[in-house]
């Protein structure tokens, strides 16, 4: 029974300390101004609520789009975006915190939150205060994500084989030269924003639907539905970034609103 005992609380601890390692590696979160299961913004100030925990926490919240910083314009993929799941039913409120990454990927679910409260706002903030709770275990601390150096090419020069000489063959290290830079495909095809639900979806003349986008809480950046990449807007063009297998593609969008 010790064993066992041992044994399950070995398995959590190392469950918690490969969260917290995954979460360290991002810099920002973003909070949406409204959830999906509700139409107002701010509903009973669950987006504030959220905020409000997510900085106690020591997490950066990201900020409008006019005052984004430069490290996420330029690495979009240190941020986070927040959902909250709403699994209430007509007795209980259960709410659920998933943190995305640019990809769509979730990379961190909540244990589920309840309230037994009968009004809804304090029923809500206490569901989510509780979920939260996944949150504080972490005890986040932000941590760059190390870089990978350079790793130099082995090139071993054939020598000569001299009479008495066993020495061993001249090796010579050359650097490799660093990743080239993504290059930026132009989509010439005016693509027409649709309004969809959280979104809008990009169609071509055929009619064909392109791309479905997903909103996020910064203006102008969007989430790529089924496919991992973001499409955002930068120096007056639309951008798209994804991935295709193990490859980056950037794609320079033509889209009329």
């Amino acid at each position: 029974m010790k064993k066992t005992f041992i044994l399950i609380l070995s398995v959590f601890a190392l469950h918690s300390v490969q969260s917290q390692s995954v979460l360290d590696e991002y810099k920002y979160i973003e909070v949406p101004e409204k959830f999906d299961f509700f139409k107002e913004a701010d509903k009973y100030q669950l987006n504030s609520l959220t905020r409000f925990l997510f900085k106690k926490e020591g997490f950066v919240i990201l900020p409008e789009a006019a005052n984004l910083p430069e490290d996420f314009k330029q690495n979009r993929c240190l941020a986070l975006h927040t959902r909250v799941n709403n699994n209430s039913n007509m007795f209980t409120s259960k709410l659920v915190i998933e943190l995305v990454d640019c990809n769509n990927k979730v990379v961190f679910t909540s244990k589920e939150g309840k309230s037994k409260q009968k009004e809804y706002k304090a029923g809500f903030h206490e569901a989510l205060r509780e979920a939260f709770e996944s949150v504080k275990a972490l005890n986040y601390s932000y941590k760059p994500a190390k870089q990978l150096a350079s790793i130099p090419s082995i090139v071993v020069s054939a020598m000569p084989k001299q009479e008495g000489n066993n020495s061993a063959p001249l090796i010579k290290s050359t650097p490799i030269d660093n990743v080239s830079e993504v290059v930026t495909r132009v989509n010439e095809n005016t693509l027409y924003a649709q309004p969809v639900k959280n979104g809008f979806q990009l169609v071509d003349t055929t009619p064909k639907v392109v791309y479905v986008l997903q909103k996020t809480s910064v203006e102008n950046v969007y989430l790529i539905k089924d496919k991992q990449g973001t499409v955002f807007f930068s120096d007056g063009k639309w951008i798209a970034e994804y991935y295709e297998g193990e490859e980056l593609k950037r794609e320079e969008l033509n889209i009329k609103f």
